[in-house]
């Protein structure tokens, strides 16, 4: 193998290397940007879900005290 030939395959090598490191990075911002989209939408349903148990609860207590009378506890 000739120094030219070397060279050229060396070359094209570390390219390679470089393209293929550029398309795993974008890879993965790409599935950084789906990670996050999916998050956002889990904490809205998580909130939404939320809000409709606040509303389904009863703001009474379940045991209130006479006029006059302090509440005991058990």
């Amino acid at each position: 193998m000739s120094r030219k030939t070397r060279r050229v395959d060396r070359l094209l090598k570390e390219q390679d290397t470089v393209g293929m490191q550029r398309v795993e990075r974008k890879e993965q911002e790409e599935l950084a940007g789906r990670k996050k989209v999916e998050q956002a939408r889990l904490k809205a349903q998580r909130m939404g879900n939320l809000q409709e148990r606040k509303s389904d609860i009863d703001a009474r207590p379940p045991r209130v005290a006479r006029i006059g009378k302090p509440l005991k506890r058990p």
